[in-house]
């Protein structure tokens, strides 16, 4: 799961999240967190599919966090709890988050470090910079 849902409720607020999921009657007036657990699924199931051809899933928990993908999850995740209602923030914000994966797919955004080593050993090699009186280094 690209996203909790503490971080839903402080992306879009409780009390939108009780309005989208309380769907029992009488109302509950609470998050129905076993269907926004199931949103959550699915959005994140539509993010592996920009995703898997990229990198290897699951994606470790340190690179989601470090990345735009909890946000761009909760956009799905309110996209999908607003189906059948036409608002255009909530469409406005999936579609930017499908284009964003759409280039994280074409390898024009990155989530984060991909080299090997970096994964493999958890460091990465930085190099100084030069400055223009500089050109000993090269």
């Amino acid at each position: 799961m690209y996203v909790t849902i503490a971080q839903l409720i402080a992306q879009f607020g409780e009390t939108e999240l009780i309005q989208r999921t309380d769907r029992s009657k009488p109302k509950t007036g609470a998050i129905d967190q076993a269907l926004l657990n199931e949103i959550i699924d699915a959005a994140s199931r539509e993010i592996d599919g920009y995703l898997r051809s990229v990198y290897p899933l699951p994606l470790s928990d340190g690179l989601v966090a470090g990345s735009a993908l909890p946000e761009k999850c909760g956009a799905i995740v309110r996209y999908h709890l607003y189906k059948g209602v036409k608002n255009e923030d909530v469409s406005e914000r999936y579609n930017d988050a499908v284009k964003w994966l759409k280039g994280v797919q074409s390898k024009d955004i990155t989530l984060g470090p991909t080299d090997a080593t970096v994964a493999e050993t958890g460091t990465m090699r930085v190099r100084q910079g030069i400055s223009r009186t500089d050109w000993g280094s090269y």
